[in-house]
């Protein structure tokens, strides 16, 4: 069996809005890096988060579920590049106004 590469997180800037760079599987072992690292990066006044998963070969609900923090927080997200997969997934679970996806 094959193991999953540790999750890696970078969180810099675009067009003056956070950009969350994921590379690795979005799941339920990596979940909580994923949580750790958003924590804090919404403040007052980011009204959009932009998430690049092009480098998220499979994200499952959980992964999702992290994402969501970032709307919790107060931020909308646009996500970039997901995978078929992830795409699917985010289909199947989004929540209209609060994901957007860009190819």
């Amino acid at each position: 069996m094959v193991e999953p590469s540790p999750l890696k997180v970078d969180i810099s800037t675009t067009d003056d809005l956070p950009l969350v760079t994921i590379d690795g599987d979005l799941d339920v072992q990596s979940s909580a890096a994923l949580t750790a690292a958003l924590d804090g990066l919404v403040g007052a006044g980011t009204e959009v988060v932009v998430v690049d998963l092009s480098g998220v070969p499979f994200m499952d609900s959980s992964g999702f579920g992290a994402l969501l923090g970032i709307h919790r927080a107060g931020a909308g997200i646009l996500v970039r590049n997901p995978s078929r997969q992830v795409r699917q997934l985010l289909a199947i679970v989004a929540v209209p106004g609060v994901v957007d996806i860009e190819a």
